[in-house]
């Protein structure tokens, strides 16, 4: 679903539109999970979380050096597998940051931590980013930290594979793979829908992100007008509101009834409604009126952009309604009012909190940026029916 949003976000990023682009790896089995590892993989950001002992892969293929980025407090396990056979685990910052252990083992990885085979002063750095160095060479397997030799140890081995990476102790740790500067990053937490959901924007909450503006899309959103992305992106910069603002987005029951009222569509043919308090609808529910109207649009493209294009800049939306969230934008203070609720609130439901709760509770306001025009693949109760290949099949013909 996501090779149109590669190409054009890609495209949005090399005109300087987007500064990054964050993917977060919430896959649901493994097809998806090795796409997106492959696709992105050149730029890798992983969340550890010191209440689990699980160990998150962090770089693929066989190597005979690497070096990996650590933001951590103590306890930042390291581990991978040579190519004789041996598993290394490296804790830097172990017992609370006072020292780093060295353990080797057989060929599979014990669960019980194996006495050290040797200890190191170094110790990891508050606050910024640790690097770690390994390299195999000559006979030797050498590990720096922050380009100060922390092991050195004689090896059979010539490479290493399978690169593994966890916190203890109760210490979260966020590592960094591949390029530290790529535009394009796939970040895995090992957390699953609405509790990934909620990591993602407390993650954005800190303070770095203050005067950053957010732009976010569903995996399936197939298609984007790039050249009034810009526009969008400069009403959310230079507005005094505290806003959400979502793009018109084609397949989203509430745009619908706009763009119906609009002239996108022949009210005879589609005659969208407004969903009651902004849930569900007839084209919501319906696979056969959601493929009528992505084929409508994409026939009559031309003309439907040159109507947005010349529609007031907004619609403001009612306060208290629910609204799907495919491609909105919003600010920093945004951020924090989504984490302070889903901390506070019993709703779990990011659409909700920011669509029904976060209006009421704060005033924020909300619109459809007319202009933008991007689609919107499918919600679920379509996708159970709907011809997902075909369309993406024509959404494809425009890229």
């Amino acid at each position: 679903m996501m090779r149109n949003q590669v190409i054009f976000v890609r495209r949005l990023l090399d005109l300087g539109l987007l500064d990054q682009w964050h993917v977060w790896n919430f896959a649901r089995n493994e097809a998806d999970d090795g796409w997106l590892q492959r696709t992105f993989g050149d730029g890798l950001t992983v969340y550890t979380f010191g209440r689990s002992d699980r160990y998150m892969p962090l770089r693929a293929g066989r190597s005979s050096s690497a070096r990996v980025r650590v933001w951590a407090a103590s306890d930042a396990h390291l581990r991978f597998r040579l190519d004789a056979g041996d598993t290394v685990e490296v804790v830097f910052g172990a017992h609370g940051n006072t020292k780093s252990l060295l353990r080797t083992s057989g060929p599979t990885a014990h669960r019980v931590p194996l006495p050290a085979t040797a200890e190191s002063a170094a110790t990891l750095r508050l606050f910024e980013a640790n690097a770690i160095d390994i390299d195999i060479s000559d006979g030797t397997l050498r590990l720096r930290l922050n380009d100060e030799p922390a092991f050195s140890t004689g090896t059979v081995a010539s490479s290493f594979d399978a690169l593994e990476v966890r916190t203890g102790n109760g210490c979260n740790g966020q590592w960094l793979a591949g390029d530290p500067d790529a535009k394009i990053r796939l970040v895995n937490t090992g957390l699953a829908s609405q509790e990934g959901f909620r990591f993602a924007y407390a993650h954005y909450s800190n303070a770095l992100f203050h005067d950053a503006c957010f732009v976010k899309l569903d995996d399936d959103i197939v298609y984007c007008d790039t050249e009034r992305f810009e526009s969008f992106v400069r009403d959310l910069e230079s507005s005094d509101e505290l806003k959400i603002s979502s793009a018109n987005v084609i397949n989203n029951g509430v745009c619908a009834h706009y763009q119906g009222r609009s002239g996108f569509f022949p009210a005879q043919e589609f005659g969208f409604e407004y969903p009651q308090d902004g849930v569900g609808g007839r084209l919501w529910e319906s696979a056969a009126l959601c493929e009528r109207l992505h084929r409508y649009f994409l026939q009559n493209r031309d003309r439907i952009l040159a109507v947005a294009a010349g529609l007031p800049a907004s619609t403001e939306l009612p306060r208290a309604d629910r609204f799907s969230i495919n491609f909105v934008g919003f600010r920093y203070p945004v951020m924090i009012m989504m984490t302070y609720l889903f901390a506070m609130s019993k709703a779990k439901d990011d659409e909700h909190l920011m669509t029904v709760l976060l209006p009421v509770a704060f005033g924020v306001k909300k619109y459809i940026f007319n202009r933008l025009l991007a689609s919107h693949l499918s919600f679920y109760k379509q996708a159970e029916t709907l011809d997902a290949d075909g369309l993406l099949e024509a959404y494809g013909r425009l890229y």
